[in-house]
């Protein structure tokens, strides 16, 4: 990898004026070779007596520009925060579950493993186990005490909870 950022950024260097805008854009993904880019631009800008302001933002020198590579400052970091996110859920890996090379298409064509576990567990609205009750309590009395009074909150309740039902 090394290497490889090495070459690119020499190839922006050694490149100069034969170098078009779309060639430098690709090599500026690696952003030592964007920095090295920009920092030529900024370079050309002073040495003509300019300085970079917004008015001249667009303004080429050698094929490039400080818009353009601020541009792909942004491009090349979320390209290189994706396949980061990307590698870390398809590398093999001592603890969690490896996912498939596609496992972003995976998503739009199947159900995921959780709903279909869900879907197994689904107990039919006519069985008997549905309806059987989990928990039941008889004549719940629940009362709060202050320094002044006493307030009954419920009194003689029987709460009784079913089988895949839920209490707010």
């Amino acid at each position: 990898m090394c290497v490889l950022v090495y070459f690119s950024t020499a190839a922006i260097n050694a490149g100069g004026e034969k170098t078009t805008l779309f060639s430098n854009c690709v090599l500026s993904l690696f952003p030592t070779t964007c920095l090295t880019a920009m920092l030529k631009v900024l370079l050309g800008f002073e040495q003509n007596g300019l300085s970079v302001q917004w008015s001249n933002i667009t303004m080429d020198y050698k094929n490039y520009s400080m818009l353009a590579g601020l541009i792909m400052m942004v491009v090349s970091f979320l390209f290189w925060s994706f396949l980061g996110l990307y590698l870390e859920n398809v590398l093999p890996r001592q603890y969690g579950k490896r996912l498939s090379w596609c496992f972003c298409l995976d998503r739009f064509g199947k159900k995921s493993e959780m709903e279909e576990e869900r879907a197994r567990k689904i107990i039919p609205k006519d069985s008997p186990r549905r309806n059987a009750s989990m928990a039941s309590m008889t004549d719940v009395n629940k009362d709060f005490e202050c320094t002044y009074m006493r307030k009954d909150a419920y009194e003689g309740v029987t709460p009784e909870v079913s089988k895949l039902e839920y209490i707010n």
